[in-house]
């Protein structure tokens, strides 16, 4: 067989694509509403300044009601969950719910968030590589309180989120000529 036939090889799942997911950066927008540490009516006023610039409805902490949650990986008690809310503008504010049998951490998407996304499944990657550093960092704590079961759901999940943040290549289409 020709080498110059043959497939090119894949990338192995391992690589960080995540560096190359572009970003919205809205640190200007939050300075110029007022910026962080407000409190009372300034912070309220700041909050209803921010949703209207991002055309979308908030709790009066800013939290986007209408999100949607997706579950990128899931194995026994351990979860990671991204949080999406596309704006009025278009692109994507984000939230997240990273969870073990022990403890987890997690927020919503809103209006006070210092970082955007024009696509949602770059949304999607970002996180998947923050709960992907969250479960290593779970095996990597020596927590006492963390089962050797979940050590092992806590090595699945990165995994399973490695296939969110690289999905692997769609399969070739054979063209059918009749």
């Amino acid at each position: 067989m020709n080498d110059a036939s043959a497939p090119a090889a894949q990338p192995a799942n391992t690589e960080d694509r995540t560096r190359m997911v572009p970003q919205i950066d809205l640190a200007n927008l939050i300075t110029k509403a007022g910026g962080y540490g407000l409190r009372g009516d300034e912070y309220d006023a700041a909050t209803v300044t921010l949703a209207s610039w991002h055309q979308v409805e908030t709790n009066r902490a800013g939290v986007i009601i209408d999100h949607e949650e997706i579950v990128m990986a899931e194995v026994g008690q351990s979860q990671a969950k991204v949080k999406v809310a596309q704006t009025g503008r278009g692109h994507w504010l984000t939230g997240y719910d990273f969870r073990n049998s022990i403890g987890g951490a997690g927020c919503a998407p809103g209006v006070w968030d210092r970082v955007a996304f024009n696509e949602k499944d770059d949304a999607i990657r970002f996180y998947a590589n923050s709960a992907k550093t969250w479960f290593k960092r779970q095996i990597e704590s020596g927590n006492s309180c963390l089962s050797a079961r979940a050590r092992d759901e806590a090595a699945k999940m990165i995994d399973l989120l490695m296939r969110v943040i690289n999905p692997a290549p769609p399969a070739p289409m054979q063209l059918s000529l009749f």
